[in-house]
């Protein structure tokens, strides 16, 4: 045997002798930070990168590549957008991906005006303009709204893509890079000596809190309001669900769960509930999980066309059933886990 083999050899033992040597707590992190966050942020900042190549190669004569890039990341942030901690928190840079909810119609009115408008469309001129011309809705509006063709000439709405894009690519290079190089040691190594997570509870909460308020965001914002739920009207409006422009919702909502189970399974959540004697717990939310997506329509028309036809009664039931979900992230697993969760601002949606 080479030494090189031996070397291999004796550091997969030492790394299999220190995960063996973890508490369960400290496993849950780990794998919640290196199986799901981390990869998931590489994704969406090679996605950006992506989407800022193919918008400066193909602008304007092939919108549907840019437009099928954009897809590609929308799909990579829907899949990280529960996490609302660590470094898009501390750097604040949530606006800068995420415009959204639009109550006013501002990501096509600040954008119309910079295509308006005579100045050059630069990087520097974007980053002083309004946070709603930036973004992943952003560039849904420049790449989804016919109107958008109609406002300037072709070279500038391809002027301020590539701006957008370029900026997104940045920001989500940031955040990658920010977990790479800091975050990930500060989630996984909680003590007394780590302001943010002073002790494990505190990191796991954390994680957990998150994927609550997504669940509550999923019902009273991305559901909700669509729906005509809890407003005087009581009226439908398709114009209000997540991506509208780009029929892209309902695949918001897929991936969403989808990144729920990524963290049963991928970011060992069910494995800790296993080893905190809580079986039953980890079985009740896969089947919840796995029941909604299965309610999920699956019709080729797209959650708009659905709602706009009033044909609603799968979407319904999802929005119905969400509560039961809720309700297991909120007091289930806290009071199993022993956790002290924060105030969320979402309750009551």
């Amino acid at each position: 045997m080479t030494f090189r083999r031996i070397s291999v050899l004796l550091t997969s033992l030492l790394l299999i002798s220190g995960c063996s040597q973890r508490t369960p707590e400290q496993q849950f992190l780990h794998a919640t930070t290196s199986q799901v966050i981390q990869p998931a942020y590489r994704d969406l900042a090679k996605q950006s990168q992506l989407l800022l190549a193919t918008i400066t190669e193909h602008c304007p004569t092939d919108d549907e590549a840019s437009r099928t890039q954009w897809r590609n990341t929308m799909a990579s942030w829907q899949r990280i957008q529960a996490i609302q901690f660590g470094p898009i928190r501390d750097l604040n840079l949530a606006w800068e991906i995420q415009f959204w909810p639009d109550k006013k119609n501002l990501v096509a009115r600040k954008n119309r005006s910079l295509l308006q408008e005579e100045q050059a469309i630069t990087l520097e001129r974007l980053q002083k303009a309004s946070v709603a011309s930036r973004g992943l809705w952003s560039l849904e509006y420049l790449l989804f709204d016919a109107q958008t063709k109609t406002l300037s000439t072709p070279q500038r709405r391809c002027q301020l893509q590539a701006a957008a894009a370029e900026n997104l690519a940045s920001v989500t290079q940031q955040l990658s890079a920010a977990w790479d190089e800091k975050y990930a040691a500060v989630l996984t190594t909680p003590g007394e000596t780590n302001d943010d997570f002073p002790a494990s509870g505190n990191a796991i909460a954390a994680i957990i809190d998150s994927y609550l308020t997504h669940l509550e965001i999923i019902k009273g914002r991305k559901l909700a309001p669509a729906l005509g739920i809890n407003n005087r009207a009581k009226r439908s409006n398709p114009y209000l669900l997540e991506s509208w422009r780009s029929q892209h919702s309902l695949t918001n909502l897929r991936l969403n769960l989808e990144a729920l189970q990524r963290l049963m399974h991928q970011g060992g959540l069910e494995d800790f509930l296993m080893a905190k004697q809580q079986p039953e717990l980890a079985a009740e939310i896969n089947a919840h999980l796995q029941q909604l997506l299965e309610k999920l329509p699956t019709a080729e028309a797209g959650l708009f066309a659905l709602i706009n036809e009033q044909d609603v009664d799968a979407i319904t039931a999802v929005y119905q059933q969400l509560p039961e979900l809720i309700a297991l992230f909120k007091r289930e697993l806290p009071g199993k886990l022993d956790l002290q969760m924060g105030f969320n601002s979402n309750d009551g949606d």
